[in-house]
């Protein structure tokens, strides 16, 4: 009876101890259950993985052939029925299965590490290289210049030095500085910024598939062996820069000296402008001639030389141009004034442009052409300013010497094809984009004032130039910005101001001020850097003989 009533007291105490012992006895039973199956799990690992170390040497290649048949491996596993979840996976004796067995047979088809690596490495040094000139057309409002800059990277050397590293034609760890003496590099123009091309030009040496006593510049049969230039460079440039043909030529080839001629085109608006007198005053353009007067003169080159032969200037309607399709020349027309010569100087043509604008407005005589160019009557360029760039084309690089290949062999089809597709693309998206411009100037050219309130009907426009109705020689070409100023009855230009001769303007430094002021500052320069030099030196004597002064007293 004690017994029970003992029992029964502590019940709750032996219910707890029993839970508590049978609770740790699971937990164990549980973590030896959990160790077991890791170290099944690692053994399974081990057998079918390898040391890391091992995998370090292996390519992309193998390594993603490794993973696959891992991954198949694991799929096969999980996919098996089993009552167990802790259950040990397939040994490695059991039959392996289908995707298993094409897997491994892929993976022992890949090369080696060692193999794969050797192939993808490109040593430049063990491939032919030839001399190859290039003919590139660009548009250039996009860019900076033609020439490489160290201040930005968008220009048109820079995009076409790394379109050639991109396709290996030459070493593609050269940086763009090292280019022009290591592939003995060399343009043709030099384009400013906005100016475009279609027939600019560059030579270099390129990276070929003939060997060097292969090479020869009048062998075309050869040549349909070499490298697709045009589809590998045009693949990489960007759209508005596109290379149009290639040509071999000798090792000694510059495409700056070598060149016979170059021509510009520069596009002009018809309205407001005399055609008849600014052909009449191009014509004191050809020549041989002193243009220091029509250029930028750049103080920094020793030489100065001046003088530049023009072999042609021409002022034609811009009709039919470009393509050949016919197309409209708007509201009003346009011409184009083409200028042939040997070379020109820096911004040469934009300044020639200037002054025939002022020709054709009226507010200069035809004869000021010739006595810009004689240098009795003005040793110094008077200042005047720039005609836009925008209009302005590299039309053509004159190499009598060059036959030019503008498709490659065997692929030339497709290369040609792939380029004009790209130029007809573009060219039906800006000449969208011009039609519905000009269709929307038309209509509103069209529109009919109420005479009640046509105020302008008879009067003056803004710069007192005679309105007589909306009529398309009546407007204001030149208003923010356009091409051609505005120039008024009384010869008041778009700024409101009166047209001031060139004869009455002031003038720039000569050439020999300019060179007298450079020496001068470099002089000064120079003093200046002796000076500080000078009083380092006596710092330093000052300072030495303190210390010594110092190592007496001790």
């Amino acid at each position: 009876m004690f017994a029970q009533r003992l029992i029964a007291r502590h019940a709750s105490t032996f219910t707890h101890l029993h839970r508590r012992f049978y609770n740790e006895r699971l937990n164990l039973l549980r973590r030896i259950r959990a160790l077991t199956v890791t170290e099944q799990h690692q053994q399974q690992h081990r057998a079918t993985t390898m040391d890391s170390s091992h995998y370090a040497e292996w390519s992309k290649e193998n390594l993603i052939a490794r993973i696959q048949l891992l991954e198949a491996a694991a799929s096969s596993s999980s996919s098996s029925p089993s009552s167990d979840p802790a259950q040990q996976p397939p040994s490695a004796s059991s039959k392996p299965t289908r995707l298993e067995r094409k897997q491994a047979k892929r993976a022992a088809a890949l090369p080696t590490a060692k193999s794969t690596a050797s192939a993808r490495h490109f040593n430049f040094a063990d491939h032919p290289t030839r001399k190859v000139l290039f003919r590139l057309a660009y548009l250039g409002w996009p860019y900076q210049g033609f020439a490489s800059q160290a201040h930005t990277t968008e220009t048109v050397e820079h995009h076409l030095f790394t379109a050639l590293r991109t396709c290996r034609l030459i070493d593609p760890a050269l940086n763009a500085g090292d280019i022009p003496q290591a592939c003995d590099y060399s343009r043709c123009g030099r384009t400013d910024k906005g100016v475009s091309a279609t027939g600019n030009a560059v030579c270099l040496n390129v990276r070929s598939r003939l060997k060097n006593d292969e090479q020869g510049h009048d062998d075309k049969d050869k040549d349909k062996e070499e490298l697709p230039y045009l589809a590998m460079l045009n693949r990489c440039l960007p759209d508005h820069i596109r290379v149009l043909a290639w040509a071999p030529v000798e090792p000694d080839f510059s495409a700056r000296f070598s060149c016979g001629a170059r021509t510009y085109k520069y596009f002009l608006p018809g309205f407001g402008l005399d055609i008849a007198r600014m052909h009449a005053a191009a014509s004191a353009f050809v020549g041989t001639h002193d243009f220091r007067n029509f250029c930028k003169i750049d103080s920094t080159k020793p030489e100065r030389n001046y003088e530049r032969s023009v072999l042609s200037v021409t002022i034609e309607p811009a009709t039919e141009l470009c393509s050949g399709a016919h197309h409209s020349t708007g509201v009003f027309p346009w011409y184009v004034l083409t200028v042939k010569g040997t070379a020109f100087l820096w911004h040469q043509i934009r300044c020639m442009v200037h002054v025939l604008l002022l020709v054709g407005q009226g507010l200069e005589h035809p004869s000021v052409v010739a006595d810009l160019l004689d240098l009795t009557k003005y040793p110094a360029k008077p200042q005047y300013d720039l005609a836009p760039e925008l209009p302005l084309v590299l039309w053509d690089c004159d190499f009598p010497q060059v036959t030019w290949r503008y498709s490659d062999a065997p692929a030339s089809a497709q290369a040609l094809g792939g380029l004009v597709k790209h130029l007809a693309t573009m060219y039906e998206t800006h000449k969208v984009q011009t039609m519905l411009v000009d269709t929307l100037l038309a209509q509103v050219l069209s529109a009919k004032l109420d005479p009640a309130s046509a105020a302008l009907v008879g009067g003056k426009g803004t710069y007192g130039e005679v309105v007589p109705g909306l009529k398309p020689d009546a407007v204001p070409w030149g208003v923010n910005g356009s091409l051609v100023p505005v120039v008024g009855k009384k010869g008041t230009e778009a700024s409101g101001r009166a047209h001031l001769k060139l004869a009455k303007r002031k003038t720039c430094d000569t050439v020999e001020e300019k060179a007298g002021k450079r020496e001068a500052r470099l002089k000064r320069k120079a003093d200046a850097e002796a000076e500080a030099e000078a009083a380092a030196g006596q710092v330093d004597k000052k300072v030495k003989a303190d210390q010594d002064d110092r190592m007496d007293d001790e």
